[in-house]
């Protein structure tokens, strides 16, 4: 009777256990997530590496995008319910149009960008106070990821500084990504280039010597220094529908970032991100992380400073008209 009774518990515990199962499936909650393919990243490759997603009840597909344009329509469409926001440009012309795009958390607290020119190029403003050193760059070809886009924005903004004018005498050229990008500047097809990690790292592994830096990301003007970029951003109806998957989307990113910032976690930082970012040389994503590392948000949080500058940048290009006001884009996260 005993062991009758013993197998009988275990029928019932076996059943249960199975029966279970896919409720405890559907808990787990999934969401896509989409991003341009950089180092600028990491804490969303560190958040899905070191399960902190899972830890989280999320279950994250992460989405690689090649243009902003392509990623705001696949959030607005809801297709991918949150994506790296970039640059303003990416977002801001949206929100004015009506778009209730939110910005959830900023991953880096001011600009990584510099501006360095091929090292043949005479530059005798090079160390001189912003912006003279750009004032080096009259009559040359300056590259940019792609024409129109965030990027060329900070650099024909930079070039005005200067005294120049972008299209009569100073030329920008869409060089695509960073290893097209340093073949062109290496090549000579362009005679400067506006750089983010890894570009100089891959430069000095791959081309020692073949650079020298103008504008150092420290040396930008504050309008600029303070641009925000990489951040997570999301629709306000999906926001309203899902709150429990936004606050669980809002945790594994500043866990994801808090847990970066811990110097024993770097070798595990750089491996999650050399998962993601193939073909790199050894040690560049090591060294671009180092580089990135004191550039990360202590908090996530857009301050005045980040809203001003997107603004102001935004409306000097005509791109909006009225500014994107902390109640319109932020959310609390």
């Amino acid at each position: 009777m005993t062991r009758l009774f013993l197998h009988l518990l275990s029928a019932i515990f076996v059943f249960f256990s199975f029966s279970t199962q896919p409720a405890q499936a559907a808990e787990e909650m999934k969401v896509k997530f989409g991003y341009f393919t950089g180092v600028t990243n990491a804490p969303f490759f560190v958040a899905d590496a070191q399960g902190i997603f899972k830890k989280n009840g999320l279950d994250v597909e992460l989405v690689a995008f090649s243009s902003g344009p392509a990623m705001v329509a696949s959030l607005l469409s809801g297709s991918t319910p949150f994506v790296d926001g970039g640059g303003p440009l990416v977002t801001f012309p949206q929100v004015a149009k009506g778009h209730k795009i939110k910005g959830l958390i900023n991953v880096w607290a001011d600009n990584y960008f510099s501006i360095i020119a091929r090292s043949s190029v005479p530059t005798p403003s090079a160390g001189k106070p912003y912006p003279q050193p750009m004032a080096d760059l009259r009559g040359k070809r300056v590259g940019v990821i792609a024409l129109g886009s965030h990027i060329a924005a900070v650099v024909e903004r930079m070039l005005r500084d200067a005294g120049l004018k972008p299209g009569e005498n100073v030329t920008l050229i869409g060089v695509g990504g960073a290893a097209t990008g340093m073949a062109a500047l290496v090549g000579g097809t362009i005679d400067a280039y506006i750089a983010l990690p890894p570009a100089t790292q891959t430069l000095d592994a791959l081309h020692p010597g073949s650079y020298k830096t103008l504008v150092a990301p420290d040396d930008f003007p504050a309008y600029l220094k303070w641009l925000f970029t990489t951040h997570v951003a999301s629709t306000q109806d999906y926001m309203d529908g899902n709150p429990a998957v936004v606050r669980a989307m809002c945790r594994s990113i500043k866990e994801s970032m808090e847990w970066m910032s811990r110097p024993e976690n770097f070798d595990a930082s750089v491996a999650a991100i050399e998962k993601r970012l193939k073909g790199n040389a050894p040690g560049v994503i090591a060294a671009a992380l180092k580089e990135m590392l004191r550039h990360l948000s202590p908090n996530g949080s857009f301050t005045p400073e980040h809203l001003k500058a997107a603004n102001e940048l935004l409306m000097d290009k005509g791109i909006i008209s009225e500014p994107v006001t902390p109640a319109s884009y932020g959310a609390k996260c």
